[in-house]
């Protein structure tokens, strides 16, 4: 490398020559080799000072010149060389040192705004490069805008400074300048300050807009001078007084989270870029309360009653901050819920019930926050009672003359308990009470009962609690039957042809006697009997008998049902009666040996 030339702050020439050896190779070597300088590729490499002789590439080609720009002013570098052909690579040149001059100071940022009253403005500014040279001073000028040009106000080596006695609420535009041994730098882009102005006042208290169990919706006013609000919240519970709940250029908030049916003290201060307005005066808004929670499970209170029954509960662990104005009961029966109370008793009556019949209760309550969930179910069964009456029994089929059967159905309601029995009662005719039936069959047969008679029979059902009322009655009366058999006849003879049978009426067994039959014999057996008589009478001549004959009389009765048993046989002879006129005689006898004879015949005959 030949030289460093045209060297400044920021850049420096580099210049070059072909390498000798390149000559000295085509006089002195036995073998001819062409190489072209246009085949030749310059590397310049740099490094400054603080790179520890660390070289990068800045530089690749074919020139014999570099010029090296963005250098550092008052920097010291380092160059060196390296040449390339093809894919051979030379090795570098010493390296070559050299210093860039120093320059004035770069150009500052603008300053930057501290702090600021109505009558000061604070600024601030960072350093700058000094570009080699130490920085003497900084100069900062102002505008005030009367006439347009910039006043220098401060000339120093701080780099903060306090502009005391400006107009409030004026803008003033500020530049600052470097100044170092080399120069002056230039100055940085003009920036506008502006002075406070006078404090928002005092603005009003926010408005409640509209409040929940956990919000509270605020609203305030917005004035011309109003920027920004800080709105502050003393929660009483948390002890910690006022705190920051919202800030910001809204005029509404909704503050959330908070506690139901509670109270929140609020202040509001408006603030602009000249500062905080006091305080507004305070003002204290309430949640609203919350749904209470639910009433513990009913329970049942004293004795359980077939019509009736009293509950007791428990007031809600959290009423939601608000009291309890009533407490409202349901029943359920099976055809849904039903209110039977409503009040602010923890306890109350449920009448009017159906014994034995499963119900569910359950009870809510209401505050000004509304209605809570209902408890939890309980279940009650009423005590039962004995079955209601059944209905008067019904005949079943024709009554008969030794049996009765009757129907009848189960009562409209059991009494909350299931039927065990059903139990009939029959007065019979003498009026004497007899239970003839008990079981669960809704049909009974009654056969202890007489012909013809009339009966009376009611029914009731029992359950596990007792009978119930006994039902309407029911008469009954029993099927015909035929008639008893009549007593023996009484026999009278009239003559030693004629007998006079006579006989009494009979029990008729439910019909009226129409007939009797009389039946004669000659003997006693059975099928020597036939009829001689059958008629209404209760009396007969029987006539053409036998003098001096036994005949063997019975008697039966008819009615509609038919005839009953023939009566017991009575028997009698009919008396003898003189001889029959004789009609003929033996031409051969006697009047004297006819006449005995006749005589020994009529004794024949008595005996």
């Amino acid at each position: 490398m030949n030289s460093v030339s045209e060297l400044s702050s920021r850049s420096a020439l580099l210049q070059w020559a072909p390498p000798s050896r390149l000559s000295e190779s085509a006089s002195n070597d036995s073998h001819e080799v062409d190489i072209s300088e246009s085949d030749l590729r310059y590397e310049v490499l740099l490094s400054d000072k603080s790179k520890e002789m660390k070289f990068k590439s800045i530089y690749s080609g074919a020139s014999l010149s570099c010029r090296i720009q963005d250098l550092k002013p008052g920097q010291e570098y380092s160059v060196c060389l390296q040449v390339h052909l093809d894919e051979l690579q030379g090795a570098a040149t010493d390296p070559i040192k050299f210093f860039t001059p120093p320059c004035e100071p770069d150009q500052p940022q603008p300053p930057k705004l501290l702090h600021r009253t109505k009558n000061s403005l604070q600024l601030r500014w960072n350093a700058v490069n000094d570009n080699g040279s130490h920085i003497l001073h900084y100069v900062l000028e102002y505008d005030d805008g009367k006439d347009g040009e910039f006043i220098e106000f401060y000339k120093g080596r701080g780099k903060t400074h306090t502009l005391q006695k400006l107009q409030p609420a004026t803008t003033y535009k500020f530049r600052l300048a470097v100044v170092n041994e080399v120069g002056k730098s230039s100055y940085s882009d003009p920036i506008a300050y502006c002075t406070f102005d006078n404090p928002p006042i005092q603005p009003n208290p926010p408005n409640l807009v509209a409040a929940t169990v956990q919000t509270l919706h605020l609203q305030w006013n917005r004035r011309p001078k109003d920027d920004e609000f800080i709105l502050q919240m003393d929660d009483p519970k948390t002890k910690y007084g006022h705190m920051n709940v919202y800030n910001g250029r809204d005029n509404f908030h909704i503050c959330q989270g908070l506690t139901y049916f509670s109270d929140y003290t609020f202040r509001l201060r408006a603030r602009n870029d000249d500062g905080m307005s006091p305080w507004s005066e305070e003002v204290t808004y309430r949640t609203l309360p919350d749904r209470p929670a639910r009433p513990s499970k009913p329970v049942v209170k004293g004795r359980i009653h077939a019509h009736s029954f009293k509950l007791k509960w428990e007031p809600p662990s959290d009423t939601g901050g608000a009291e309890i104005t009533r407490y409202i009961l349901e029943v359920n029966s099976g055809s849904g819920y039903e209110t039977v109370y409503s009040g602010l008793e923890t306890e109350a009556v449920c009448d009017k019930l159906t014994p034995g019949t499963t119900y569910q209760l359950r009870v809510s309550c209401i505050s000004a926050g509304g209605c809570s969930n209902y408890s939890d179910p309980c279940t009650v069964t009423t005590d039962a009672i004995s079955p209601g009456q059944c209905a008067a029994p019904r005949l079943q089929g024709k009554p008969k003359s030794n049996s009765i059967t009757i129907r009848w159905i189960e009562p409209d309601y059991n009494g909350g308990a299931p039927v065990l029995d059903y139990e009939v009662e029959m007065v019979s005719p003498d009026s004497s009470r007899s239970i003839v039936h008990k079981s669960k069959e809704t049909e009974c047969t009654v056969t202890s009962v007489s012909p013809g008679c009339d009966y009376y029979f009611t029914v009731r059902a029992v359950n596990r609690i007792g009978p119930g009322n006994w039902s309407e009655g029911l008469k009954v009366t029993s099927g015909a039957a035929p008639p008893i058999a009549p007593e023996i006849p009484v026999l009278q003879c009239k003559s030693p042809f004629h007998v006079y049978v006579e006989w009494q009426e009979p029990p008729c067994n439910g019909a009226p006697v129409t007939e009797y039959r009389l039946e004669l014999s000659p003997d006693i057996e059975e099928d020597k009997f036939y009829s001689i008589y059958q008629g209404p009478q209760i009396n007969y001549d029987v006539k053409g008998l036998n003098p001096f004959h036994t005949y063997y009389f019975r008697v039966q009765a008819g009615n509609s049902a038919g005839f009953s048993l023939f009566s017991p046989v009575a028997a009698t002879i009919t008396p003898a009666a003189p001889p029959s006129t004789v009609t003929t005689l033996r031409s051969d006898s006697t009047p004297r040996q006819l006449y005995y004879i006749g005589i020994i015949l009529l004794i024949m005959d008595l005996v």
